[in-house]
C-alpha cells in the first residue's frame, strides 16, 4: 500500500506541518540513503568531487543496514540521466568525458518545430563551466527547453558541436527538423555555427532584446546616455 504521510515545509525549509501521517513503521536506514544521495548531488554540483568519489567514500562509512539499501552507483549514474517520467528516456544526450580538453555537456530531448530560441546563461552555469547555453522550440502555443548545454569556451567549434549533436539526436528519433527560423543575438561566432550544421536557408532574424541591449551599453561607453535619453 502506498504511503499517505505528506509533510510540508515553506520556500526557506521552516516551520514543518505534517499533514498526514504515515501508515507504516519508519525506516532510518532508508532516510540515510536518501540523505546521503542528496549529499552526492550537492558536492557534484558544487564541483568538489566527481560524483563516484563522494559515493566510494560515503559508502565505505556506511554499515552493514543502510549500504544494502544504497543504489549501486551504476544505477545512480543511469537515474540522473534520464527523464523524470515513465519512459525514462535518456536525458544526458552528450558527454565527452572528465579527460577532454574542455569538457562540454548537453542533455535534451527532442521535438519537432520550425522556429528554434537559442542564448547562453553564464550566471547559472555551475562552476566548473562557463555557460549554460539553452535551445529552445516552439510547439503550438509553447516554449519548451529542448536542449541544455554546459560549456567551458565560447569558441565556433564549440557552438558547431552542441547543434550538430541536437541535429544528430534528432535523426536518431526519425524526426525531420524542418527548422527555418533560429533566433539569436548578435553573436557571429554562433550565427555562423547555426548556417554550418542547420543551412544557409535558415533565416536568424536576431533579438530585438539583444539589439537593444548592446545599443545601449555602446551609448553608455561613449558617454552620450544623457543624451539619448529623453
Amino acid at each position: 500500500m502506498k504511503c499517505t504521510g505528506e509533510f510540508y515545509t515553506n520556500l526557506q525549509r521552516k516551520d514543518p506541518v505534517s499533514k498526514f501521517n504515515h501508515n507504516h513503521f519508519g525506516d532510518n536506514d532508508k532516510v540515510n540513503v536518501e540523505k546521503d544521495l542528496c549529499v552526492i548531488k550537492e558536492q557534484t554540483k558544487a564541483g568538489l568531487s566527481k560524483s563516484l568519489e563522494v559515493y566510494a567514500e560515503i559508502i565505505s562509512k556506511l554499515d552493514d543496514d543502510t549500504g544494502a539499501k544504497m543504489l549501486v552507483e551504476d544505477i545512480i549514474q543511469y537515474e540522473w540521466c534520464t527523464t523524470g517520467h515513465s519512459e525514462y528516456e535518456h536525458f544526458l544526450i552528450f558527454d565527452n568525458g572528465i579527460d577532454s580538453e574542455q569538457r562540454i555537456l548537453i542533455f535534451g530531448t527532442v521535438s519537432k518545430s520550425t522556429t528554434w530560441y537559442s542564448d547562453g546563461n553564464f550566471s547559472l552555469a555551475s562552476k566548473l563551466f562557463l555557460q549554460l547555453y539553452v535551445i529552445s522550440v516552439e510547439v503550438g502555443r509553447w516554449y519548451i527547453y529542448n536542449c541544455n548545454s554546459l560549456l567551458q569556451r565560447k569558441t565556433s567549434e564549440t557552438y558547431k558541436l552542441v547543434f550538430r549533436t541536437f541535429v544528430e539526436k534528432c535523426a536518431e528519433e526519425n524526426l525531420n527538423l524542418d527548422s527555418k527560423y533560429v533566433y539569436l543575438d548578435f553573436e557571429k561566432i554562433v550565427i555562423k555555427a547555426v548556417h554550418k550544421i542547420l543551412n544557409r536557408v535558415v533565416i536568424i532574424p536576431g533579438c530585438f532584446y539583444h539589439l537593444s541591449q548592446s545599443t545601449h551599453r555602446k551609448v553608455q561607453a561613449l558617454g552620450l546616455e544623457q543624451l539619448y535619453i529623453p
